[in-house]
């Protein structure tokens, strides 16, 4: 089980050069883009990942919760 454990461990300088054959045919997303806009793309992205933001509207989470009540028979229909 330790052979199987250590084939498994990667090597780092096999990453890299994997990384450098692919990043020429990769654009540059952030082509055009200012230091400031990066700054806040890193902080959206980071924000979603968090779950700080979320593309549920109010409406749509007050829709989640009446279901929620109709499911547990904690009101009517």
């Amino acid at each position: 089980m330790a052979e199987t454990t250590n084939q498994k461990k990667s090597n780092p300088e096999s990453e890299e050069a994997a990384k450098i054959d692919v990043a020429p045919q990769m654009p540059n997303l952030l082509e055009g883009f200012t230091a400031e806009e990066i700054a806040s793309l890193v902080r959206a992205k980071e924000d979603i990942e968090k779950g700080r933001f979320s593309d549920i509207t109010d409406e749509h989470k007050k829709l989640l919760f009446v279901k929620w009540l109709l499911d547990h028979d904690k009101l009517g229909s």
